[in-house]
């Protein structure tokens, strides 16, 4: 993209800078790819030689430490050129002692002759000036250590550059559309904006019935007083961070493993043992053990703000165990399956085991069917026949006639 000037860019001119960063994109693109191809070519060979599966070649070529990354080496000249910018607060945030030491570097170098005399410092000062620059390289990839003036910039010059891209849009187009920016939290001195084009701002106004600055007002409400955490109950909060906590774990386990597997906090020692991976800087208030155990808020809230800490040497994350400490563990995984034991058999119930019973005749209660029930005189046993009662006779005896209605014969037993 060419540097605007004084003179502002046509659409033209904006167009074909876009259609040349593209291609420069896509030819980079392009060669990387031709990398990788070599890559895996040459990992097909050695899978070939060592019999062994084409995926398992390139995890060991991709693993960590196997490609290491080729650092820009920082130039001593420019790192005392930005020694101004870092005591207005352009760069880092400072702490007072360092605040110090590039004051003191500064007159050091106004007593030399100028920045072109920073190889005369004394090797504390170079190397300070070093580890400061390598520093806000590394927070310029990752964008976590930035300082909160430099953020507000960031965030300003974005949000310029949204509303101008929105309004060209809209006039090529007819695309309509808004935008509102709230700081996430009190520390960050922000001040909230909102990019509308013309019928959104009358569709909120007419439509919704709201004015911008109210909805501004509302979300930044939402946004900084923590009122979502009021709209949910406990449990929806609970289940809200556990999930964002088992995420971030079961990531970690595959980025360092390559195995999508959950994380099984009773198995957690046979992981280490068989991978040799440990979680690391545990927070000692939140209890090592299955999620669906933990009940309390805070300890979820601590261990997921403990999980996504932008200093990796305090933050929670798997390493890598040395072998010494490795082995350690695989024998510490041995002995405790020993302790175990085997696993223990149920035993019968007391009332339940009967003396009598011998493996030749099991003894089996009988129990009486409906039928022999029927069957059986006086509710006993309807082995027996049941015998015929002979001295009982069935004989005939007609009913008295009563007026003109016939008899009619009726069985009696005498």
């Amino acid at each position: 993209m060419p540097k605007k000037g004084n003179k502002s860019l046509t659409y033209s001119m904006c167009k074909n800078a876009r259609v040349i960063a593209r291609g420069r994109r896509e030819g980079f693109n392009e060669d990387i790819d031709i990398i990788l191809d070599m890559i895996e070519k040459h990992c097909e060979e050695v899978s070939a030689k060592w019999k062994k599966s084409k995926q398992t070649v390139m995890h060991a070529v991709y693993a960590p430490g196997r490609i290491a990354k080729q650092k820009r080496r920082v130039n001593l000249a420019n790192a005392a050129r930005a020694i101004a910018a870092w005591l207005r607060g352009d760069k880092l945030d400072l702490t007072e002692e360092e605040k110090m030491k590039y004051e003191e570097i500064q007159a050091s170098l106004n007593k030399l002759g100028g920045v072109e005399q920073v190889k005369q410092l004394p090797e504390d000062m170079k190397v300070f000036l070093r580890s400061k620059a390598e520093e806000l390289q590394a927070s310029k990839q990752s964008g976590s250590l930035t300082s909160m003036r430099s953020k507000a910039q960031d965030a300003q010059a974005t949000l310029e550059s949204i509303g101008k891209e929105l309004n060209a849009l809209n006039q090529r187009t007819g695309i309509e559309g808004f935008l509102f920016a709230v700081k996430p939290d009190h520390g960050f001195n922000f001040p909230t904006q909102f990019i509308m084009t013309e019928k959104a701002g009358r569709f909120l106004c007419m439509g919704m019935k709201k004015v911008p600055t109210d909805l501004l007002k509302e979300l930044e409400l939402f946004v900084v007083g923590d009122i979502e955490s009021l709209v949910l109950n406990h449990n929806e909060r609970l289940c809200q961070i556990k999930g964002k906590i088992s995420q971030e774990i079961k990531t970690g386990l595959f980025e360092i493993t390559g195995k999508d597997m959950p994380m099984q906090y009773e198995q957690y020692l046979k992981l280490v043992a068989d991978y040799g991976v440990m979680i690391r800087n545990w927070p000692e208030e939140v209890p090592f053990t299955a999620l669906s155990k933990i009940s309390s808020l805070y300890q979820l809230r601590i261990l997921l703000d403990s999980l996504s800490l932008p200093d990796s040497s305090k933050r929670c994350k798997w390493e890598h165990l040395p072998k010494d400490e490795w082995k350690a563990k695989q024998e510490e995984y041995i002995q405790a399956v020993r302790n175990k034991g085997p696993k223990k058999r149920t035993l019968v119930a007391a009332e339940d085991y009967d003396e009598s019973a011998t493996n030749d005749e099991p003894t089996k209660k009988k129990q009486k069917t409906a039928k022999a029930i029927r069957s059986s005189p006086n509710g006993e046993d309807g082995n027996k026949p049941m015998e015929r009662n002979s001295h009982k006779k069935v004989v005939k005896k007609p009913r008295e006639k009563r007026g003109r209605t016939a008899a009619k014969n009726t069985y009696l037993t005498i």
